[in-house]
């Protein structure tokens, strides 16, 4: 039967639509995001998980090796991430995990807004920073940086402590300024700023070294400078620059120590205790980063493998393995093995990367990875594979790219949002078949289709376990290409909503004020979009949710929650808030502060006399529950609180006997009361606020005996 001319023009429209649609649909689910305006820096390193929003877009893009950075851009990074920004000034920007900054670059200074987590800032490089300053707002304190190094950690509760490492900063906070020198650090907050001078100096490594090793752990050298002999001193190793659990706290009593490191982030400092008194002093927070670079291996093409084709030159997908740098590879192309002279030199951010209409002829081949890192050291190169082009034989099949092999895919999220499955192909394929089967073999297929395009959105109601896909390329000579690789995936009924923080059985001590806090949560999503659903409860059943807060993003903030136990989880729902995935159910304590210690000696307003004193004695009363007291004496000058010295004990009292740092002046002293456990005592479950006491010091006039010399007779008229 014949079409008439015009069945003939709709079946053409219609097909040219569906191509059309076809093609702007995969275009959707694979563009990236385009920025706009000015190019003010670069992504230079990341790791794990780090996005970026626009300044025109609502939605939130992950990053990748070497990207720009515009204007006004927002970046923030999640858990157990970090990532290195270089601005076109020289300025360095390390955001290390749950940190969120926007940048802005003018003529006149470099402009950060700084939300939340912890930052470091390095400018020994820029050559104007005495003219374009580094300005950083956080919350109600501005910070200014001309040349050299500091870091920033923005607390919870607004509090704002900084380091300066290098050169001098200056801040306002409060309604006042003041300049931090090396060395130094300070918290603004409410209670006003606290200075500290650091007296233990460390050497190396630096701050926000990255320590580049093929084996781990790897060896890492630290060293600090010589602390004096009436000190018992530690270095402490962390995961987390708090501080709260320790990877390695050890004595020492050289200048030097090797520690052997997983790969990860670490914080790490010294910690002096002067013999007798108690007295602590400690050093800087350093962090560093020690990044596995694995040897990669090659995959496809095989070493003396033949790519073969028929009438048009092949594209050939380079595969190889990837390791945990996750920055980008290096690939070079050859026609000799000693790569002297290289036809192509390619970058990836994966591990692979298509070259299109590959000549006939012989090639090597070979990889290496991208750290980017400013000190990288001399690329680390894989073997090298031997290959053909060749013409005759068969087809190639299609190379199937997402999703990768191994994938675990939520049963729920399968039949209800579906999975897309994408792959590569050559232009003489014209269609593919997929087939989709529980064994290895296929020898029997449960999902087989045909399409034309290079993808397609499968929604199946699949039991759990190991599924296998693969594909076949089929060319317009209706000839058939061998069955492509077998790549697997798993259904699974597990969680695809993985919950962080606070972690399961969790304590979370208030922070607004006694009786009641702000706790913030964040979690890992799925695969696809739509909104998450955080919900709060008293019990395990969430039969009565006491919370229920909506994001778009990977965290949530609730506030007001009274001291006691909580249950919370999270949903992804759609559009028309169905439940696409869930979470299981964390549960958290809200405690209760301790009571305030109440101070004795030196009490509120009093002078103290300190000429005949040979101690400045502390006491306070007990209070129940605590086990251990934290105790700060501070002098005031200038509007600013310069930390004189810090102490633990487990007495309602303490002598400070070293009198050496004391003067004549206004000064005031904390005592915040700790209950400690856990294993080997060390970890805070309970504290309390800090007692803060007034006192002035004064030493006593010396008043010299006058004298009156004169003759033994004395006329007076």
């Amino acid at each position: 039967m014949r079409l008439s001319n015009s069945d003939a023009a709709a079946v053409a429209i219609g097909a040219s639509i569906i191509i059309l649609f076809s093609y702007l649909f995969y275009s959707d689910i694979t563009k990236r995001l385009a920025g706009s305006g000015e190019v003010i820096g670069t992504i230079t390193f990341k790791k794990k998980v780090a996005q970026r929003k626009y300044t025109s877009q609502v939605v939130w893009e992950d990053v990748i090796q070497n990207q720009p950075i515009y204007n006004y851009d927002t970046l923030r990074t999640s858990e157990l991430s970090e990532a290195m920004v270089k601005l076109k000034d020289g300025t360095e920007i390390a955001l290390n995990e749950n940190s969120m900054i926007l940048l802005s670059l003018s003529r006149d200074e470099v402009d950060i807004k700084f939300t939340q987590g912890s930052i470091s800032t390095r400018r020994d490089g820029v050559s104007d920073a005495d003219s374009r300053k580094m300005r950083i707002d956080s919350g109600e304190s501005v910070v200014s940086l001309g040349k050299g190094d500091m870091s920033l950690t923005q607390t919870k509760g607004n509090e704002l402590s900084l380091t300066v490492n290098r050169g001098k900063a200056s801040i306002s906070s409060g309604g006042k300024d003041r300049e931090i020198g090396q060395d130094q650090s300070l918290t603004a907050s409410r209670d006003g700023m606290r200075l500290y001078e650091y007296n233990l100096k460390l050497v190396g490594p630096e701050n926000n070294a990255n320590i580049v090793s093929a084996v781990v752990p790897a060896r890492v050298n630290f060293s600090w400078q010589p602390i004096e002999k009436k000190y018992d001193s530690f270095l402490e190793i962390s995961n987390s620059p708090g501080f709260t659990e320790f990877v390695l706290k050890r004595k020492q009593y050289k200048t030097a120590e090797i520690a052997k490191l997983g790969k990860g982030t670490y914080f790490w400092r010294m910690r002096a205790v002067e013999r007798g008194t108690g007295k602590l002093e400690y050093s800087e927070t350093r962090r560093l980063s020690v990044i596995n670079d694995a040897p990669l291996s090659l995959i496809y093409p095989a070493n003396n493998s033949v790519v073969s084709y028929m009438d048009r030159l092949p594209s050939v997908n380079f595969r190889w393995s990837e390791n945990d740098i996750g920055n980008g590879y290096r690939l070079v192309i050859s026609n000799d093995p000693s790569f002297a002279k290289p036809l192509k030199q390619l970058s990836s951010q994966s591990g692979s990367i298509l070259i299109e209409s590959l000549a006939e002829g012989d090639y090597y081949w070979r990889v290496s990875s991208i750290v980017g890192l400013e000190k990288e050291a001399a690329p680390s190169w894989s073997n090298a594979f031997r290959f053909s082009v060749k013409k005759g034989g068969t087809l190639m099949p299609p190379e199937p790219v997402y999703p990768p092999d191994g994938k675990s895919v939520s049963r729920i999220l399968l039949k209800k949002a579906g999975m897309t499955f994408t792959w590569r192909k050559g232009q003489e394929i014209k269609e593919t078949r997929i087939a989709v089967s529980r064994d290895r073999n296929f020898s029997s297929s449960i999902i087989e289709k045909k399409i034309q395009v290079d993808y397609i959105k499968l929604a199946e109601d699949l039991e759990d376990g190991e599924y296998f896909w693969r594909l076949v390329g089929v060319a317009d000579s209706k000839e058939e290409t061998r069955p492509s690789q077998a790549r697997s995936f798993r259904i699974s009924n597990a969680e695809a909503v993985t919950l962080v923080s606070p972690a399961n059985g969790a304590d979370v001590f208030p922070e607004a004020g006694e009786g009641s806090t702000s706790v913030s949560f964040s979690w890992n999503g799925g695969d696809t979009g739509g909104r998450y659903l955080l919900q709060v409860s008293r019990d395990p059943g969430f039969a009565r949710i006491y919370r229920d807060v909506s994001s778009d993003d990977l965290t949530a903030s609730v506030k007001d929650l009274e001291v006691g136990k909580y249950y919370w989880r999270v949903r992804l729902v759609d559009e028309s808030k169905r439940v696409l995935l869930g979470s299981q159910a964390f549960s958290f304590k809200v405690i209760d502060w301790l009571e305030k210690p109440v101070a004795v000696s030196p009490g509120q307003g009093t002078v103290i006399d300190m000429t005949r004193k040979d101690s400045l004695n502390f006491t306070w009363k007990p209070v129940k529950g605590a086990n251990k007291y934290k105790i700060g004496l501070y002098q005031t000058k200038k509007g600013l609180h310069n930390g004189v010295f810090f102490a633990e004990t487990n007495n309602t009292y303490f002598a400070l006997k070293d009198l050496k740092k004391l003067d004549v002046g206004n000064f005031f002293w904390t005592v915040q009361a700790l209950e400690v456990g856990g294993a080997g005592r060390g970890k805070i479950l309970r504290k309390s606020h800090e007692s803060k006491e007034i006192f002035s010091i004064k030493l006593e006039e010396k008043k010299e005996k006058i004298k009156l010399k004169s003759p033994k007779v004395i006329y007076i008229e």
